[in-house]
């Protein structure tokens, strides 16, 4: 019998037990853990990032047969241990990275309430930290890595709430009830999205903007266009602004995923490797190139933890046949 209580999350990651509760969920093994977990609160944190490290290897491209597919797998669980002491070592330990996890979880459990003076305020995040900031108005907004908002310190109840965005930030904005003026305006470099109450994602990092509305309805507005009619949204939409083209497109998307940041996840919908490349500089601050034009064009989708950067490029690299290298902050993906 294995001693579990000695395991980390790459070991339960390892264990063809833990491995079947997550991938089959089968009721014998399901029940098994679920009272490991209610008597062993103190390994919580591991078996939580077992789970996420094991969906990940689950990760599939949309075009991978079930037999490679299960052959990755299989390759991934036995070799990680290996692989976490020769290949991509990022430029910090283990350990920073659980630390760092650590802090980000009080960080993110934090609320930095804003005081009653005038004047403007405004909150930035570093790459990989998450922030939360309540608005005069009681309203939320979680900061996601490498993002900047700011507004003023006094809200007047007959002129418009207002912020301005740079990066990434999921809004839960508070209704107002009868006050004499609804209006909540949030401005990016492109776009101005006009709310009364709602949840909703803007990354406004990289070549595009994106919009994507989990509840309420909101408007988008293109500030240098004063003839053009506002687009409304409905719950379940994503609206992309491209910056090279100038237009708004429209479609439907699971919009809970991508907000899934601020439940410390990367959601990967059908991406190319190029998007995925893009989503990894913004969130952990290094280069990430890619050999040739084709092999940036392949899709993958699936989930990854946002504090395991080694998990994430260790199931890329599986999953695309890839060899990856690091020199420095500069990570090189190429084909094998």
């Amino acid at each position: 019998m294995n001693d579990y209580r000695l395991y980390r999350a790459e070991d339960f990651a390892q264990d063809p037990l833990f491995v079947s509760m997550v991938k089959d969920k089968s009721p014998d093994t399901e029940r098994f853990w679920k009272q490991y977990w209610e008597n062993h609160p103190e390994q919580k944190q591991e078996l939580d990032l077992a789970v996420e490290m094991v969906k990940t290897f689950l990760i599939q491209e949309p075009d991978l047969n079930p037999q490679k597919q299960e052959m990755i797998l299989k390759e991934i669980l036995e070799h990680e241990s290996n692989r976490r002491k020769k290949i991509f070592r990022m430029p910090v330990s283990g350990r920073w990275l659980r630390a760092a996890a650590i802090i980000a979880g009080l960080v993110l459990a934090g609320t930095f309430l804003i005081q009653r003076y005038t004047g403007n305020v405004s909150f930035s995040t570093g790459y990989g930290e998450v922030r939360k900031v309540v608005l005069p108005d009681q309203s939320e907004v979680m900061l996601n890595g490498n993002s900047r908002i700011h507004f003023a310190r006094n809200w007047k109840e007959d002129q418009p709430r207002e912020v301005w965005v740079e990066g990434e930030a999921f809004f839960d904005v508070r209704k107002l009830g009868d006050l004499p003026n609804k209006r909540f305006l949030v401005h990016t470099a492109d776009l101005v999205i006009e709310v009364l109450g709602t949840r909703f994602n803007v990354d406004a990092r990289g070549e595009n903007t994106t919009v994507t509305l989990n509840s309420g309805q909101i408007l988008i507005n293109l500030p240098n266009r004063e003839t053009d009619r506002a687009l409304l949204m409905k719950p379940g939409e994503m609206v992309t602004y491209s910056k090279e083209r100038k237009t708004l497109v429209r479609k439907e998307v699971a919009a809970d995923e991508f907000s899934a940041w601020t439940q410390g996840k990367l959601i990967f919908d059908n991406n190319t490797l190029m998007e995925i490349a893009r989503k990894i500089e913004a969130t952990y601050g290094v280069r990430v190139k890619i050999d040739n034009r084709d092999l940036a064009q392949r899709k993958m989708r699936g989930a990854a933890p946002t504090d395991n950067i080694d998990v994430l490029l260790l199931t890329i690299e599986k999953v695309f046949d890839l060899k990856i290298t690091r020199n420095g902050d500069e990570i090189l993906l190429e084909r094998k």
